[in-house]
């Protein structure tokens, strides 16, 4: 049976001013016996507790099975885990790997551990603040293709916007998604009793989806099946693009750039007509660790993954409002302000554009004359 290690010590959010008497990892009962916690720290306790959802997390907090002054790990493929009250949380710190959407394997678990423990989150944090300080001097932010000449519009300043990091260290209380790397601006309360069709996103222009896809689910039933032929559908865009035509916030309209992409943009398209809220752009995202690399298949810690330089996605559906949320990455497109400063990703250069130089050799003879 393979066993994965983890190392509280290497794992940086925790932070190492606030130290913990304890440490533990949650997990579903079928893996309790796939892990090994690192000795090589100095916690006093180190646990692993058994959690299958059948009973909320919150009881286990009042009820102190998860002692307080204690850093927490949360492994849980076959089941969700929903945000917490941080009165509850009091001394203890939350870290949450979401591995339930498409239920990410061991292999995938450790993948992303190992992503976890080398990313840093004062670097994290210095980005995030670069972000914001040039966002908030710019009136606008312009998401562009440079190759395929597409521009959306975004009023990035719009007071119905809410802006959510995941990164950084936490503070007691705190609770963060593992790995971090993303910033996320939302167009409603991620808790709300039901969406405002009448808001909208300030997003206008034309948008081009390539890349990573993700399907999450959320608690209303549905079978794994549809949720995995929707992802395999939609991922059609990894090499090959589909434009959406984006009027205040909502897909008008949708085309395929190649045969390659056209399962895509049907799928969508059906999506659209069975809950036509799918039109509506909910999330449009920002991944910033740059040491994560993409796990094959439905992964909702594939989110954070950014590449070299940051990329952008966008969020159809909100949970638990509908069926799913998809994460949608546009790679090739990047931010700039109404002065074309780039503000966010990377100018990809042709390689007919970059300069030339002159190849030189030196020697004594002339390769005209045979020696």
């Amino acid at each position: 049976m393979k066993t994965v290690t983890i190392y509280p010590e290497k794992i940086s959010p925790y932070g190492k001013a606030d130290a913990a008497d304890n440490f533990c990892l949650l997990t579903n009962s079928e893996y309790v016996e796939s892990f090994i916690i690192s000795e090589n720290n100095s916690y006093k306790n180190r646990l692993i507790i058994a959690f299958d959802g059948d009973t909320p997390f919150e009881e286990l907090l009042k009820d102190n099975v998860v002692p307080d002054s204690c850093h927490i790990l949360t492994i849980l493929p076959n089941c969700l885990l929903h945000s917490v009250d941080k009165r509850l949380l009091n001394k203890r710190k939350l870290l949450i790997m979401a591995c339930k959407s498409g239920k990410t394997s061991l292999e995938g678990i450790e993948h992303f551990l190992r992503i976890g423990e080398r990313t840093d989150p004062n670097q994290q944090l210095e980005f995030s603040d670069a972000f914001f300080q040039k966002g908030e001097s710019s009136s606008e932010f312009k998401l562009i293709n440079p190759q395929m000449g597409l521009e959306c519009t975004f009023d990035h300043l719009d007071d119905q916007l809410e802006w959510h990091e995941q990164l950084g260290e936490l503070s007691w209380g705190d609770q963060q998604v593992f790995p971090s790397g993303e910033i996320a601006c939302f167009l409603v309360p991620l808790k709300i009793e039901q969406l405002d069709s009448a808001i909208k996103f300030k997003l206008n222009g034309k948008i081009a989806l390539k890349g990573n896809v993700i399907v999450q689910s959320g608690p209303p039933s549905f079978l794994e099946s549809d949720q995995q032929r929707i992802f395999e559908e939609i991922s059609t865009i990894e090499h090959s693009e589909v434009v959406l035509d984006i009027k205040d916030g909502q897909i008008t309209h949708i085309q395929a750039m190649s045969e390659e992409s056209l399962p895509a943009a049907k799928m969508l398209s059906a999506l659209f007509t069975v809950d036509s809220r799918f039109r509506n752009i909910y999330e449009v995202g920002f991944s910033i660790n740059t040491e994560a690399t993409s796990w094959p298949g439905n992964s909702a810690m594939n989110e954070i993954c950014g590449g070299d330089s940051g990329r952008i996605h966008l969020g159809l559906g909100m949970l638990p409002h509908t069926q799913y949320h998809l994460d949608i990455f546009c790679d090739g497109t990047i931010v700039k302000n109404e002065n074309d400063e780039l503000l966010f990703g990377k100018i990809e250069t042709s390689e007919s554009n970059e300069s030339k130089k002159m190849v030189r050799h030196r020697s004594v003879s002339c390769p005209c004359i045979e020696i």
